[in-house]
C-alpha cells in the first residue's frame, strides 16, 4: 500500500485537544507535513509533545510509527502506546490491542490481551475499540469468544458513530451473509455519502474479486464510475494505473492497513 492512502488512513486515529492551542497549533502543522508526504518532520511534531509526557502525542507518535514505511518502527511505537495506556488513555489502548492481534515487530500475538485493551478502550467509548472488539468476537478464534449478534452490535454502533470506512468495512462484512446483501448496500450507500472517496475503494475492491463472478466487474464499474461522477476521475485514473494488487485488499480494511 503507498504512503498516501496509509496516510490518509493514519489519520483517521489521530487525536488532538482542539481546546489546546499547543495541539491545534500541532494538528495545523503535522497536516500540513503529512500532506506534503514529509512524515519525518510530522513524527518531528509528534515527538516533541510525547516527550513532554503528552498522552495524545505519545499515542500520535505511535500511530505514525506503526503505519507510514518510511517512518516505521514498530518497537518505538509500541513503547509510546505503552506510555500513553498507562495514561489511561483510550485510543492508544486500541492501537496497542491492534500490536498484539496481529504481532507487530517483535510484539507476540497474544489475543486474550488484545481483547482486554479493545474491551477497554471500547468501555471508555473509543469508536476504534468498540468497532475492533466488534469484529473479534463476531469471528471468534483462539480465547477469543464467537458471539456474532453482539459483535454485529458493536459493529453497527461503531459505525453509525464513526468515519466512511467503518460504515464501507460494515458493508464487506455483511457481503459475507447472502441473506443480508440489502444491509450490505445500505452501509456503501453511507460510506460513500459521508466521504466519497470510499466509492474509489468500494470499485477497486469489486475489480479484485472481478474473476469470481461476471457480475462484480459490473459493480466495479458502477462503484468506479460514481466516484468520477463525483469528482474523483484522477483519484480512479491513478488507482486502476496501480498494479500493486495488495494495495487494493489493503485500502479497504482499515484497521490491517496499519499493519
Amino acid at each position: 500500500m503507498n504512503e498516501a492512502n496509509n496516510a490518509r488512513v493514519c489519520k483517521l486515529f489521530l487525536q488532538f485537544d482542539e481546546s489546546n492551542i499547543e495541539h491545534t497549533n500541532a494538528k495545523k502543522l503535522s497536516d500540513s507535513y503529512i500532506s506534503s508526504e514529509s512524515y519525518d518532520q510530522a513524527l518531528g511534531v509528534f515527538l516533541k509533545l510525547a516527550n513532554t509526557g503528552d498522552r495524545f502525542f505519545q499515542h500520535n507518535a505511535g500511530v505514525l510509527m506503526q503505519c507510514i514505511e518510511s517512518v516505521r518502527d514498530y518497537d518505538s511505537a509500541f513503547r509510546w502506546f505503552r506510555a500513553s495506556v498507562e495514561q489511561d488513555y483510550a485510543p492508544a489502548k486500541e492501537r496497542l490491542g491492534c500490536m498484539y492481534e496481529f504481532g507487530d515487530g517483535s510484539v507476540p500475538v497474544d489475543m486474550t490481551t488484545a481483547m482486554t485493551l479493545y474491551s477497554e478502550s471500547a468501555a471508555q467509548g473509543n469508536i476504534h475499540g468498540i468497532y475492533n472488539l466488534g469484529m473479534l468476537i463476531s469471528e471468534g478464534g483462539t480465547n477469543v469468544p464467537h458471539n456474532p449478534d453482539a459483535g454485529e452490535q458493536l459493529l453497527i454502533q461503531a459505525a453509525e458513530q464513526g468515519h466512511a470506512l467503518m460504515k464501507l468495512n460494515l458493508g464487506l462484512f455483511y457481503l459475507g451473509f447472502p441473506e443480508h446483501q440489502d444491509k450490505a448496500s445500505k452501509w456503501f450507500n453511507l460510506a460513500v455519502q459521508q466521504d466519497s472517496i470510499v466509492a474509489i475503494d468500494l470499485g477497486l475492491w469489486y475489480l479484485e474479486i472481478a474473476e469470481d463472478h461476471p457480475h462484480n466487474l459490473q459493480l466495479s464499474h458502477f462503484w468506479l464510475g460514481v466516484a468520477a461522477a463525483l469528482g474523483h476521475e484522477k483519484g480512479v485514473l491513478a488507482a486502476l494505473s496501480n498494479d500493486d494488487d495488495e494495495e487494493i485488499t489493503q485500502s479497504l480494511a482499515y484497521t490491517d492497513t496499519l499493519h
